[in-house]
């Protein structure tokens, strides 16, 4: 992989809504190295705040229940494991068609113009949303009253919350915490975690500042009513610390000091995605912060690079084919179309709600395309629509014909375009 496209790779998981170029076939080793270059530029791909959507329009949103005639109703998952099927790509339907219900139709803009990405549903109207540049700290908009009101806006009286960047946002509950610069003179290279109610009404509070951050922003995780963040410089001990949402000291969960954040809340994972690229484990751990629970993985015999999430692991095999594995290494198999109809999957997966949903692309010979894929149910959908007229606020060259899809990291919902200047946005948790 080029420089060129490293860093390009790189934007795009910042901005969390455009399109990656294809990586080489080493794409394990190449993603670790991107949360590596991730990590030593600052970047927190949690936050979003770096979003750059490229559509426009004024679409009106749609509840969910008046997305679609109302189709047959789809029969409760019941499964807690993967089915043992991998989708055939080229039949797969949008997820418009396979999940209706769970689909709503939003505006392309905030009413001010502004890109915006979804981090979490309030309620029936209203959203948590984050604008593009991140500056304003987290929004709440109401799509009914097109009211926008930011959640660390300083007239509450709770001080600067965004006199500097705002980073990483992870919700944990009925609130939002975000890291900010701290902007004040003195506290120069200084970090605050803020909280704020999603009410919109109560003012944010500071919940603690880092001293000793290296200048570089801690990656966000929850687990209960908690913010949880990897912390390995200063004076404090390595390990993952934790603070209730409702205030405290920072705390050491013990025996963390070999767990780092997987990205997906509540799970951490020995896999210390530092480690050299022909130097990956091939044997490690997943422990759930909440219930306690720890789910031991290990590699295939053939598989030379690993990432693992509570129900599967995606590897790379010696002769570099992309391959699926039980975390115990049995049903290896590799990860293609059964029709033979795609090249393969790269990339890695994103997962969501303990491991139940992924997210991932797919490629043809021609072409290369974003998928959701529900493992337990084996249901999965396509998204091919491009995502409309670019405008001022992309970069690089046009894509306007390209489909784009994100899901932010930690949360549990995927948004793409509609291809006519508005956005999809499927709710995981309303698939049943």
């Amino acid at each position: 992989m080029t420089d060129q496209l490293e860093d390009e790779l790189i934007r795009t998981l910042a901005r969390a809504g455009a399109i990656a170029p294809a990586p080489g076939v080493d794409f394990v080793p190449e993603v670790r190295r991107r949360q590596r270059r991730r990590r030593q530029r600052r970047v927190a791909v949690a936050a979003a705040c770096a979003v750059t959507l490229t559509i426009v329009g004024g679409l009106s949103v749609v509840r969910p229940t008046e997305t679609a005639p109302t189709p047959d109703p789809e029969p409760i998952t019941t499964a807690t494991d993967w089915s043992g099927e991998i989708p055939e790509f080229a039949t797969l339907r949008s997820p418009e068609q396979v999940w209706p219900r769970a689909v709503r139709k939003m505006p392309g803009t905030l009413p001010n113009g502004d890109s915006y990405v979804v981090l979490a549903i309030v309620d029936r109207d209203r959203y948590l949303v984050n604008n593009t540049g991140g500056t304003r700290g987290p929004l709440l908009f109401d799509a009914r009253t097109g009211a926008i009101r930011p959640l660390a806006d300083p007239s509450t009286g709770a001080g600067g919350p965004v006199s500097g960047r705002i980073n990483s946002f992870v919700v944990v509950g009925e609130e939002v915490a975000w890291i900010a610069d701290v902007a004040n003179p003195g506290d120069a290279g200084s970090l605050a975690l803020w909280a704020a109610p999603l009410d919109g009404r109560t003012p944010p509070r500071l919940l603690y500042t880092y001293v000793e951050t290296d200048h570089a922003y801690p990656h966000l995780a929850t687990a209960g009513d908690s913010v949880y963040w990897r912390q390995d410089k200063g004076s404090r001990p390595a390990g993952i610390y934790r603070i209730p949402v409702s205030g405290g000291a920072p705390t050491l969960v013990p025996g963390s000091e070999a767990f780092y954040l997987s990205g997906l809340s509540p799970w951490v994972d020995t896999h210390t995605r530092q480690t050299p690229v022909n130097g990956e484990p091939i044997s490690g751990e997943l422990w759930n912060l909440v219930t306690g629970e720890r789910r031991a993985w290990k590699a295939a015999p053939s598989v030379g690079a690993l990432l693992c999430d509570p129900v599967l692991c995606l590897g790379q095999a010696l002769h570099k084919q992309p391959t699926l594995q039980r975390l115990d290494g049995s049903d290896f198999r590799k990860f293609a179309d059964p029709s033979g109809s795609a090249a393969g999957v790269w990339g890695g997966m994103d997962a969501a709600l303990d491991g139940r949903f992924a997210t991932a692309w797919f490629e043809t010979a021609l072409s290369r395309f974003p998928f959701i894929w529900d493992r337990f149910s084996g249901k999965a959908a396509v998204v091919k629509t491009p995502r409309g007229p670019a405008t001022s606020g992309s970069f690089g060259p046009d894509r306007s014909s390209e489909p784009w899809m994100v899901m932010i990291p930690g949360s549990a919902l995927v948004q793409w375009s509609d291809g006519k200047g508005g956005t999809h946005l499927l709710d995981l948790r309303a698939i049943r």
